[in-house]
């Protein structure tokens, strides 16, 4: 009799486990076709969907450009390959590739034709680490408790992959890590109706390096946002800047561009100033060849630059914002009480300075507006 039980009550978990998948609508996107996941009765799941084309080959370096062909169907219910990650401080659980530019979306099925407010995620990093899948920007628990709202996910390019500075890039392409949030804006506001969310009131936030990407996104975007609203968690427009502008002690500083040690590394020098064929020689090494090269020349922390498009100068940054020259949108911002600990912690001895962390906090991630309300 138990034994017939025990087999009962596991028929019943399959039947009801299929039932969800079978629930689980096909969505209709201009990436194609996505079959997602059930995560529980009152959330759904699209998980690894591509907003750009693979930034590899002829690509690789450049701004995201736009899916020309769209899939026939993705299966959406696993996550999808990480950025190519830079002295990570945290564990990866997902394969790393330059193939990265995709996105998740958390959807309740509710049949209630009421479109949702859309919530997208960045996630921190120094822009040389993170990912919107793992432990921490897994964003499932939010979707559960929260069914009310629509959450959105995306990865973005990092490190030297994310932010080349070439001369021979155009100005479509500088800071591609930065125009990859964009691009991933744009592909929600084009599509997320088609997941109940409404495509009118999406709202932006990250933290730390993420938060600081939100404001640069205010900034780069004023007059077509395609937001209506922002968060940042520790985390200012000028922070790329700080080790130079600012002086910050403790915070490695970015110092001259890097892209020439590197490229020289891996047998691309400049000549005859050619920086076009330079640029292409640097596209034909491996990731695990560049990857040597930052090791061996010690430029960890490639952060965006200033290009007077994505990123600007501190002292234009104050001067856009007394000018009121950002996306005119509600900002909701704070700092972490302990953004700066990782910076200043000594390894050898796990000890902090906490005076030096709460100085670093306050002074690089604290929002420039909040610091002169004060």
């Amino acid at each position: 009799m138990a034994r017939f039980l025990i087999e009962l009550f596991a028929a019943f978990l399959f039947l009801a486990a299929a039932g969800l998948a079978q629930q689980v609508p096909i969505i209709q996107t201009t990436a194609g076709k996505i079959q997602g996941k059930a995560v529980s009765n009152a959330t759904n799941a699209y998980l690894n969907i591509p907003y750009a084309q693979p930034p590899v080959g002829p690509l690789r370096f450049l701004g995201p450009r736009p899916i020309l062909t769209p899939l026939t169907q993705r299966n959406g219910t696993a996550f999808g390959n990480s950025c190519i990650q830079i002295a990570a401080p945290t564990p990866i659980y997902t394969v790393e590739s330059e193939d990265c530019l995709y996105l998740n979306v958390w959807t309740s099925p509710s049949a209630t034709s009421r479109l949702r407010p859309v919530f997208i995620w960045l996630y921190g990093g120094g822009w040389n680490s993170g990912t919107a899948s793992g432990y921490f920007n897994d964003l499932t628990s939010w979707a559960k408790a929260h069914p009310e709202i629509v959450f959105v996910s995306i990865n973005y390019r990092l490190n030297f992959y994310g932010y080349t500075n070439s001369p021979a890039l155009s100005s479509r392409d500088t800071n591609a890590g930065l125009r990859d949030q964009r691009a991933a804006v744009e592909w929600v506001a084009a599509n997320i109706r088609a997941f109940g969310g409404d495509p009118t009131h999406i709202v932006i936030g990250g933290q730390s390096a993420g938060a600081a990407s939100v404001a640069e996104y205010l900034y780069a975007y004023p007059l077509l946002p395609l937001i209506r609203g922002a968060i940042t968690m520790s985390g200012q427009a000028a922070l790329a800047n700080v080790p130079a502008a600012g002086n910050v002690p403790g915070l490695p500083s970015q110092g001259p561009n890097p892209f020439p040690k590197i490229a020289s590394s891996v047998g691309c020098p400049l000549i005859q100033n050619n920086y076009a064929a330079q640029l292409d020689c640097v596209r034909t090494k491996t990731v695990a060849e560049i990857t040597q090269a930052i090791s061996a020349n010690n430029v960890y922390g490639i952060s965006p630059f200033v290009d007077n498009q994505t990123l600007y100068t501190t002292p234009e940054y104050k001067a856009r914002a007394g000018a009121g020259r950002f996306a005119r949108v509600p900002l909701l911002t704070g700092t972490t009480e302990n953004e700066a600990d990782l910076f200043v912690i000594d390894r050898t001895t796990n000890t902090l300075n906490q005076t030096l962390s709460d100085l670093i906090t306050l002074g690089a991630f604290r929002c420039l507006d909040a610091q002169q309300a004060r």
